[in-house]
């Protein structure tokens, strides 16, 4: 497809269009050679849990997307499926942001700490590519989480101000 030379586009929204998974298929064998591309949305559409499951396991060749949103597919992807889209975000380190809402507590807590890992100025933020305005939001949700960790991200915050390394 046109994408996967893509030099230009940088997010790629298809909410809502009816897609399916031929479309995930095609957009996972995309992202595996695509370097351009941070932000895809695919929310409500007809992907089932094998589409997404392909869309994720394309991430692990994939190093410049931050964000996937996969939530609202018309059939629920079920716990096998949630369970694996998880293990493969505890894989991934450079996606930032990913949206679905797990129906299973396990598979929601890992791929919520995952997601902090990545988010973590400690890991691929280190570099402080990440805008200030990020940094001091991702400061003040940190705080309010009560995980102690705000420090580390206030430090990195000044250092970034200086355009230095964390």
């Amino acid at each position: 497809t046109t994408l996967m030379k893509n030099s230009v586009v940088e997010r790629l929204s298809i909410v809502g269009t009816r897609s399916n998974d031929p479309v995930a298929f095609a957009l996972a064998e995309m992202l595996k050679v695509n370097t351009t591309l941070k932000s895809l949305n695919v929310e409500s559409n007809f992907i089932t849990g094998a589409g997404v499951l392909s869309l994720i396991e394309s991430l692990q060749k994939n190093t410049t997307l931050q964000e996937l949103k996969i939530d609202n597919q018309s059939q629920p992807l079920g716990n096998k499926v949630e369970m694996e889209i998880a293990s493969m975000l505890e894989k991934n380190t450079t996606l930032l942001k990913f949206g679905y809402h797990f129906t299973q507590q396990g598979p929601r807590l890992r791929g919520s700490n995952a997601m902090m890992n990545n988010n973590d100025l400690g890991g691929s933020l280190r570099t402080c590519q990440s805008s200030p305005m990020f940094v001091m939001q991702f400061l003040f949700w940190f705080a309010g989480t009560g995980m102690g960790r705000c420090g580390r991200v206030g430090l990195c915050f000044q250092s970034c101000n200086r355009n230095e390394t964390c």
